[in-house]
């Protein structure tokens, strides 16, 4: 057989068993249901998630049941902070802030917890920044803290604090209704895989790259006021405000740039 033709008969078997690979990596994935949805999201390592509120309880008490019985059906085991429910179901409403930060330390200093996981935001997560033992929380700076919404609060001060990892995703409640292809992006971001390509509306044409940070508009806008500003130089910044009206992202974005927090950014996305 030509030596040219061995070689590219080579290059086709070594794609192939690439796809091959890829593929058996998305395996648990494939034809989720809705009582298996969550089952092969985590990685294996995760095997203990700790379930905390350090923003607002969660809005509904069926909800967050049916969220922790799918975590256990995926085969992960949850511990559930001791004020983590307390005050269910609420609104924009928060518990006292003592016991928010405590339950975010226990769970954080939990040597048994691989990965804690945010039942929602709401509001409230500001205010817990300056009461939490950022030494302390040092200790473990790989640890995952997956949440979104008011919870870029807490996101933010980790960047700045050097502590953990903050991951901008579906909270516990989020996860419930989250679609296969979002699902998917979690499994790869936290097995350290590529994502696959989202179509975007592009406002102004060009290319970028850079790292990724992400939050809510009003928190990264309230953050950039305070000594938890994050560093934006060279940034791809991902935004998301659906719950402000055309004005008040209007007047956010304006704070934002007046206060040079965008201005050395490569990118602004927007997820509103």
């Amino acid at each position: 057989m030509p030596g040219n033709l061995m070689k590219e008969l080579l290059k086709m078997k070594l794609k192939w068993i690439q796809q091959f690979i890829m593929c058996i990596g998305f395996l648990p994935l494939a034809g989720l249901t809705e009582e298996n949805r969550l089952a092969g999201i985590f990685p294996e390592r995760i095997r203990t998630i700790a379930l905390v509120a350090p923003a607002s309880p969660g809005s509904s008490t069926q909800k967050v049941d049916r969220g922790i019985a799918l975590l256990e059906k995926s085969g992960i085991r949850v511990k559930t902070m001791p004020n983590a429910r307390i005050g269910e179901p609420a609104g924009y409403t928060s518990i006292p802030v003592g016991k928010r930060v405590a339950d975010l330390e226990q769970a954080w200093l939990d040597p048994e917890v691989d990965l804690i996981l945010c039942i929602r935001g709401g509001a409230g997560t500001s205010d817990i920044l300056e009461r939490l033992d950022w030494d302390k929380l040092r200790t473990r700076p790989d640890l995952p803290v997956l949440g979104f919404s008011d919870i870029t609060a807490l996101h933010m001060a980790m960047l700045k604090e050097k502590a953990g990892h903050p991951y901008a995703s579906p909270s516990l409640l989020a996860l419930l209704s989250a679609d296969n292809d979002s699902l998917k992006s979690i499994h790869a971001i936290l097995n350290g895989k590529p994502v696959s390509p989202v179509p975007l509306i592009p406002l102004r044409a060009g290319k970028a790259s850079g790292v990724a940070l992400a939050g809510h508009l009003r928190l990264l806008d309230t953050l950039n006021r305070s000594r938890f500003r994050p560093e934006t130089q060279g940034r791809v910044i991902f935004i998301e405000c659906p719950d402000l009206t055309p004005p008040e992202r209007s007047r956010h974005w304006k704070d934002s740039v007046n206060r040079d927090f965008s201005t050395p950014a490569r990118q602004w996305f927007s997820g509103a």
